[in-house]
């Protein structure tokens, strides 16, 4: 039974990195809505320009090339650490290391998404000025809950192996 949960909760955490993760506001107007994949491999965000059309003075302004956004270190491993979470939960067939390695999955995976928030808040307090704000969408918060009860589960689980095994 612990298995399927555990496998369930891994396989929700790589479903949320296809919701929205993060929103990028400025002045209470939505300017970017971000995935979790989009954060992990990064992606062409068109400029804001570049859909008005041509109009007298703006030629100049809509022919701005798209801006490519790198993808975050810390959302790419998080998803890894998702994917080998589910693998292993489901492959592995000694207990203790069905159990552990989830374990360690969901605990890594947890703190990759401490990291990037930490990492996004500070990046756009210091190109912002204030003026621009970071919300976080259901996917990243539904992940981060998902890593921490992953965690749990399979830690406590591998400690009853371990207690049961003595």
């Amino acid at each position: 039974m612990f298995k399927k949960i555990s496998a369930s909760m891994f396989a929700l955490i790589l479903i949320c990195f296809f919701l929205p993760f993060v929103t990028i506001s400025c002045q209470g107007k939505d300017i970017m809505n971000m995935s979790g994949l989009q954060m992990a491999t990064g992606f062409e965000m068109q400029s804001p320009a570049a859909g008005l059309g041509t109009y007298p003075g703006m030629s100049s302004l809509s022919k701005v090339p798209a801006q490519k956004i790198p993808g975050t270190l810390s959302a790419g491993l998080a998803f890894c650490f998702a994917a080998v979470g589910l693998a292993t939960t489901l492959i592995l067939k000694n207990r203790q290391q069905r159990h552990l390695i989830p374990a360690i999955s969901g605990g890594l995976g947890f703190l990759l998404l401490l990291w990037l928030k930490a990492g996004t808040d500070d990046s756009v307090l210091k190109q912002g000025s204030g003026m621009i704000q970071v919300n976080y969408g259901p996917g990243f918060w539904l992940a981060f809950l998902l890593f921490l009860g992953a965690t749990g589960l399979n830690g406590y689980q591998y400690m009853e192996e371990r207690k049961n095994k003595t």
